[in-house]
């Protein structure tokens, strides 16, 4: 009998010290969230250095600051943002329509790449987050055009 007794006091010792112990925290879900933004802030830079190259100054400080915005650390990025700002003028008509066409493939890339970071499920949860993504990706892709 004191056996028992010595189980069942030693049993419920030990259900009230679970029930004190805060249950483990689950990790915070996966999102893509930044690997997007890298890939958005890298056909941004690609734009960039293909404008430093042809002598498009103002057209490549606006590419690399997209690049930048969107990550902050894309060291090529700089880099280009760097190199504009000492470039001088003069490009050729040639490099301007070229430069039309990358910078629509550009815009329906990164619009792409914004509607994948707004349908995030992490990301979706936020409001202003998901908003705030599905506007930069209408605004750089109104057609949806990936």
């Amino acid at each position: 009998m004191p056996r028992l007794l010595a189980a069942l006091i030693l049993a419920a010792g030990a259900c009230s010290l679970a029930a004190q112990t805060p249950p483990k925290e689950s990790p915070p879900p996966a999102t893509r969230e930044s690997e997007f933004r890298k890939a958005i802030g890298a056909a941004w830079e690609g734009l960039a250095t293909f404008c430093v190259k042809w002598k498009l100054k103002d057209e490549a400080l606006l590419a690399a600051d997209e690049a930048l915005a969107a990550d902050p650390a894309n060291a090529k990025a700089k880099g280009a943002r760097d190199a504009a700002e000492k470039v001088g003028t003069g490009a050729l008509d040639s490099a301007r329509k070229e430069y039309a066409k990358k910078l629509e493939a550009t815009r329906k890339q990164a619009g792409g790449l914004w509607r994948q970071i707004a349908q995030d499920p992490v990301v979706a949860k936020d409001a202003a987050a998901r908003d705030a993504a599905w506007g930069r990706a209408l605004e750089l892709d109104p057609k949806g055009n990936q």
